[in-house]
Order: structure tokens, then sequence, then C-alpha cells
């Protein structure tokens, strides 16, 4: 199976122009569980050297939530983050899933710490960006009730987030 994922990357990049190599490499890791969730992480590396990442929270009925979507500053415009967020959904659509949230709120690492881009420009446009490739990955925008409701629990937990912006995909 690895093997089949490693063929695909460098068919894709070759496709691309992009110096893929059989060292680019997905790798999964359980980050918690408890009775009712569980947290993964998808880390995208080139031989030692990561490229990204993702985080999902699997919660009960099959429903996903993808809280962090990252490519490092010198591997962005390649490619490689359409291929992560491809890589993932077809990881969760294995996995049965029904329903997956994705929320583009950009962020930057800052001492291996995460900090929301300020309001502004910049933030404004990638978040256009975000919204492209999740468009392109079968992404819409979730129904205005579905959006209110994450601006509660957005509220509730301090979360910084525009719901707006919230998308979602079924299967």
């Amino acid at each position: 199976m690895l093997k089949k994922h490693l063929i695909l990357i460098f068919v894709i990049c070759q496709s691309l122009n992009l110096s893929a190599t059989q060292d680019d490499v997905f790798k999964t890791s359980l980050v918690g569980s408890n009775s009712l969730t569980t947290e993964v992480k998808i880390n995208l590396e080139h031989g030692n050297q990561a490229i990204g990442f993702i985080y999902y929270i699997q919660l009960p009925f099959k429903i996903y939530v993808i809280h962090s979507f990252f490519v490092f500053s010198q591997f962005r415009n390649l490619g490689y983050g359409k291929e992560l967020l491809k890589y993932a959904m077809n990881t969760l659509k294995a996995a049965g899933a029904k329903l997956i949230f994705i929320q583009p709120g950009p962020f930057e690492l800052k001492n291996q710490q995460s900090e929301n881009l300020p309001i502004g420009v910049e933030r404004t446009l990638s978040i256009k960006r975000l919204v492209k490739i999740y468009h392109l990955n079968g992404f819409k925008f979730a129904p205005r009730i579905i959006s209110l409701g994450a601006l509660l629990v957005y509220k509730a937990a301090r979360i910084q987030e525009d719901p707006q912006y919230l998308m979602l995909k079924r299967y």
C-alpha cells in the first residue's frame, strides 16, 4: 500500500514538474483518543524533512473535523498541499466518513506553536486560497444553520475563526 502511495505521489508531482522522489512519504499517527473522539495526524515528509501535516478528529457517526492543515513555506505553491489534502480525503473516505468539516483558518508556526494570521489583507488572501483548494477537493460552504451553530461553539471555546467560511464534504 505504501508503495502505491509513493508511486502516486511521484507520478502526480512529475506531471506538475515537482522534484518529488520516492523519499516523499505520508505518515499517520494516533495523537489521542477517548470514548467519543479520536485525533490523528498525517505528516508528509521528504527524507527526514517535514513538508506539511493535517490533524483531524473523528467524532461519532463517522463525522470528521480537519482542524489543522499546514504546509511549510518553502514547499508552498508546489502542489504538496493539494496532495496532502487529497491523501487525507482518501484516508477518511476509506474509513467510511459520512461528513467532513474543515475551517480555513490560516496560521503560521512560530517556535513550533501555531499563531493565527492577523486580520488584514494577508489573512483574507490566504483564506481565499484555502477555500479554492477545498472547493477543488469537493468541499462546499456549510449551510447557514450549521455556521450559526459553529459560531456558538467557537465563542464558547474562544476559537478565533469566522464560521462563514466553515466548509463540509459529504460522502
